[in-house]
């Protein structure tokens, strides 16, 4: 799927940066264009883009994309990264 392809490339760790923004971008798109169609992988996605702000080289494409997720009119469940979100875009 495609959610996979891209979960393959988020996670991966000996990427280019230009790969891991990219990664980190599709997967915001994906999730606020059709997140209700994975609505079971949006958890996990959003803890691995919550991993990708805590690092200061790809901080700025996180925030980019959780931006996204957070616009998207797909009401998305983000309960459960929302209060840590909070702590680190207050932290910077």
């Amino acid at each position: 799927t495609l959610h996979a392809a891209v979960s393959k490339q988020l996670e991966g760790l000996d990427q280019d940066q230009e790969v891991k923004d990219a990664a980190i971008a599709t997967m915001g798109v994906l999730l606020s264009l059709a997140g209700d169609t994975c609505a079971d992988l949006v958890p996990s996605s959003c803890t691995v883009l919550l991993d990708r702000l805590r690092n200061e080289i790809t901080r700025v494409a996180a925030v980019r994309a959780f931006t996204q997720v957070a616009a998207s009119p797909l009401g998305l469940p983000l309960d459960g990264v929302i209060e840590p979100l909070r702590g680190e875009l207050c932290a910077y």
